[in-house]
C-alpha cells in the first residue's frame, strides 16, 4: 500500500507538470533564493553526486483514505542523458509548519496505514531487474514554513548496502492538491 501512494504520487506529478510560475515568493525558506513558486532544489551528495530542480506536487489524502496523510514529491523529469530521480516525503495530514525529525519512509507508517510521522526516500531508475532504486532515510530533518501553499526545506540521510547519500533540498509555494 506505501508503494501505491508512492507511485500514485509520481503519476500525479507526471499529471499536472506545467511552465514555472514566476510569481514572488512569500514563504520562501531562508535557503532557497532563486526556488520560483511551485518548484523545488535538491543537492545529493556522497556515493551519488547530482542536483535536482523541477516542479514540486503536494497532495492530501482522500478523507476517506485510511492513512491521512500528506505527500511531498519532488522529482525532476528525465532527459536522455539525465535519469528521473527525486525526493518522496510523507507526513500526517494535520501536521502544522514547524521542525520535525525524518524517518525511514517505511517506519511512518502504523498497522493500520496511518502515518505518524515524517518519512523520506530519495529514488533514482534501476536497472532491468529492478526498475526503481529506493534509498529510506535513516535520520534528517524536515522544515515547514508554510502549509498551503508548502514552503520549507529538508536534509536527510541514507544508509544502504548499495549507496550512502546526504539529501538536502528546498521547495517554495507547492500547490497543496486535495486527493478526491
Amino acid at each position: 500500500m506505501k508503494l501505491f501512494y508512492l507511485f500514485l504520487s509520481l503519476f500525479a506529478l507526471l499529471l499536472t507538470a506545467c511552465g514555472a510560475n514566476s510569481t514572488p515568493a512569500t514563504n520562501l525558506p531562508a535557503n532557497a533564493t532563486g526556488v520560483t513558486p511551485g518548484d523545488f532544489r535538491i543537492t545529493v551528495s556522497g556515493d551519488l553526486t547530482t542536483q535536482l530542480t523541477g516542479q514540486a506536487l503536494a497532495q492530501s489524502s482522500s478523507p476517506a483514505s485510511p492513512d491521512q496523510s500528506l505527500t511531498l514529491v519532488l522529482f525532476a523529469a528525465g532527459a536522455a542523458d539525465a535519469p528521473a530521480r527525486g525526493v518522496t516525503v510523507v507526513m500526517p495530514a494535520d501536521i502544522a509548519s514547524g521542525t520535525y525529525p525524518i524517518k525511514s519512509y517505511y517506519s511512518v507508517f502504523d498497522s493500520t496505514g496511518l502515518v505518524t510521522g515524517v518519512g523520506a526516500l530519495f529514488s533514482e531508475p534501476g536497472s532491468a531487474d529492478n526498475p526503481a532504486n529506493l534509498f529510506d532515510a535513516s535520520s534528517g530533518e524536515l522544515q515547514l514554513t508554510s502549509l498551503n501553499p508548502v514552503s520549507g526545506s529538508l536534509n536527510f540521510n541514507t544508509s544502504s548496502p548499495e549507496m550512502t547519500l546526504t539529501v538536502e533540498g528546498v521547495f517554495n509555494d507547492v500547490p497543496l492538491i486535495a486527493a478526491p
